[in-house]
């Protein structure tokens, strides 16, 4: 097997192919709107496919490498990967409000208000953009959903 790069809408994917296939003639088995989308294939090298994973919607094709990674874009996708841990939270934090208000304990009711409304507000408070490698990227969590 051979690993190539296809550029289909700006995204670089990893496809494999029997060793020497021509890449594009497996583009050409696909439904005709996916072969329109195409821009461009080429082979890649093992070492040469970006570890982080969780980012592969991220990757454009490389002005220095075959793949680099749009860190804008894995911005957002580290961006949507915390707000699934806080939603999480927020209806964890949900249920402790319910219990506290039956229980008619104030003070337990505003603590978790203040800890709701800085979780709702992280996607606006939280920067990721300083960030120069992905790997760096990915391991960046806000305290507030660690």
């Amino acid at each position: 097997m051979s690993r190539h790069v296809i550029i289909k809408n700006g995204i670089a994917r990893i496809m494999d192919a029997l060793e020497g296939a021509d890449p594009l003639d497996e583009v050409a088995r696909w439904h005709p709107d996916d072969q329109a989308q195409v821009t461009e294939a080429y082979a890649i090298n093992e070492a040469d496919i970006p570890a982080e994973y969780q980012f592969k919607d991220a990757w454009r094709k490389g002005a220095r490498k075959p793949i680099e990674t749009d860190m804008v874009a894995a911005a957002d996708i580290q961006m949507d990967r915390i707000r699934k841990r806080r939603d999480a939270k927020l209806v964890k934090l949900d249920l402790d409000y319910m219990k506290a208000d039956e229980a008619g304990d104030n003070a337990t009711k505003d603590s978790i208000a203040q800890q709701k409304k800085k979780l709702r507000d992280l996607p606006e408070t939280y920067d990721l953009s300083g960030h120069t490698s992905p790997g760096a990227l990915k391991d960046d969590w806000p305290v507030e959903v660690s």
